[in-house]
């Protein structure tokens, strides 16, 4: 992108980014999260190949013993069949395996032990052991039983599950290290860097139509003044006075505000604006004409010498400026809405990123710890790579590529009103030449004592109009 590029005017961008340092840091970032990813949710968490045997035994009177541990036991029923059943936990993830010892007499087949491994080196493996009370020949008078077996091997086969899918997760996250490593790359910096080279490129790279005879004599819009006034001004401060006489004069042909040319003495040579038909108009210019009205309220006295004219009181001043000024913002909400939205999506995908972070900590599934962290490696790079294009983006002054071409025929037909190879201007055209310009080629420089409305305009009148803002 060169200077060229951008129209006169607009500032061109402090930082047209992505740079080369942008996009290092972008992927450094991303690469970075992903090495940390391996190491911590990955290399870490492998799974164990297994120790000693937890060893199970089972005697005649329906004691059962856990690694020669003597457990509690309680009676469990399913259907018409009552178990002894005994259930210990705490085992290290290193023990994934039973050895079960029946004393004799007691028949192996009607023993079950469910073992639920350990999930990971954080949790606990669970072992819960079953004895039909038939095949205990040493079993004395039986208690009441506590409930139906099911109770205890529902929770049971449902962790067991658990653990089984995430070990299978595990093992896909290891075995596709490189899918996820481009997955990574590609989002969390790939895909920013893409959009904000796009973005920078659909608002800088267009050049600036120089004025011809081609042009119409009408402007390149149907912006009222006030709005060609924010849009002519581009990166410079709104001239707000001129926007109040463009305003004043469109209102004029509008015929919302009357208009006559006036040779009285007492009030000198200038324009009459009547604010009779105005009284029901809620404008914000006409309550500035109002502040400088005649005895009658109704008549404004607008004299071509600047020494006669009454200037507009602070307060109504000030009213006016914030009005234009409201209007300037109102035109760089697209520009305003660009940076807000990258501001959202930076925060968006902060918080997605620490909220899988605090997730994974809270799981105690090694595989879906590892999910979790793989989101966050995804989501916090692209979350500064957005930063980064929202810093960017800051120092763009610009808003649309349909607002910057439009500014661009504004200029144009500025320079070639009033030229001999311009277009011809139209008196409908005078409210717009008053708000966005300094110059008013075009503009009459004398005005017969019975003209009315725009017919009275000369470029004395601009002046005073614009005047009027403006301290004595």
């Amino acid at each position: 992108m060169t200077s060229a590029l951008v129209e006169e005017g607009w500032l061109a961008p402090a930082r047209p980014g992505p740079t080369r340092r942008d996009a290092a840091l972008a992927l450094g970032t991303a690469v970075a999260a992903f090495l940390l990813w391996m190491t911590i949710a990955v290399a870490w968490t492998a799974p164990d190949e297994g120790g000693r045997p937890i060893v199970v035994g089972v005697d005649a009177d329906g004691a059962i013993r856990i690694d020669g541990d003597e457990v509690v036991t309680q009676l469990r029923t399913r259907g018409d069949t009552t178990f002894v059943v005994g259930q210990e936990r705490g085992f290290g993830a290193t023990r994934t395996s039973t050895d079960l010892q029946a004393a004799p007499g007691v028949d192996p087949e009607r023993i079950a032990v469910r073992l639920v491994p350990a999930g990971g080196s954080g949790d606990e493996a669970r072992v819960l052991v079953a004895v039909s009370t038939n095949a205990l020949p040493g079993l004395g008078k039986l208690p009441e039983s506590s409930g139906p077996l099911r109770e205890l091997t529902q929770p049971l086969d449902v962790r067991a599950d658990q653990v089984q899918a995430d070990a299978a997760r595990r093992d896909q996250l290891r075995e596709r290290w490189w899918l996820l490593a481009i997955l990574v790359i590609a989002l969390s910096a790939g895909v920013p860097l893409l959009l904000w080279r796009r973005a920078r490129r659909a608002r800088f790279s267009m050049r600036l139509p120089g004025p011809g005879t081609e042009l119409e004599a009408a402007p390149p819009s149907s912006l009222d003044p006030v709005g060609a006034a924010v849009l002519v001004a581009g990166a410079r401060p709104v001239d707000a006075s001129a926007a109040f006489a463009g305003h004043v004069l469109d209102l004029v042909e509008r015929r919302q505000l009357l208009m006559r040319r006036t040779l009285d003495p007492t009030h000198g040579t200038g324009v009459l604006i009547g604010l009779g038909q105005a009284d029901e108009l809620d404008d914000r210019a006409v309550h500035v004409l109002r502040s400088v009205a005649l005895d009658d309220q109704i008549t404004v006295a607008v004299p071509d010498s600047l020494s006669r004219l009454r200037r507009v009181p602070v307060a109504d001043r000030a009213a006016w400026f914030e009005h234009v000024a409201a209007r300037e913002r109102f035109e760089g909400l697209v520009d305003r809405f660009d940076t807000r939205r990258l501001a959202i999506v930076a925060g968006a995908f902060a918080a997605i990123g620490f909220a899988a972070l605090v997730v994974g900590l809270l799981t105690d599934l090694p595989g879906a710890r590892a999910t979790w962290w793989l989101a966050a490696a995804i989501t916090l790079p692209a979350a500064a790579s957005t930063l980064l294009w929202l810093r960017d983006a800051r120092t763009w002054r610009v808003v649309t590529r349909a607002r910057r071409l439009e500014r661009a025929q504004w200029l144009a037909w500025r320079a070639a009103v009033g030229t001999t190879a311009g277009p011809v201007v139209d008196q409908r055209n005078v409210p717009v030449i008053a708000a966005t310009g300094t110059a008013f080629a075009g503009v009459r420089t004398f005005a017969g004592p019975d003209a009315v409305a725009l017919d009275a305009v000369t470029a004395a009148t601009i002046v005073s109009l614009r005047a009027l803002l403006h301290d004595a």
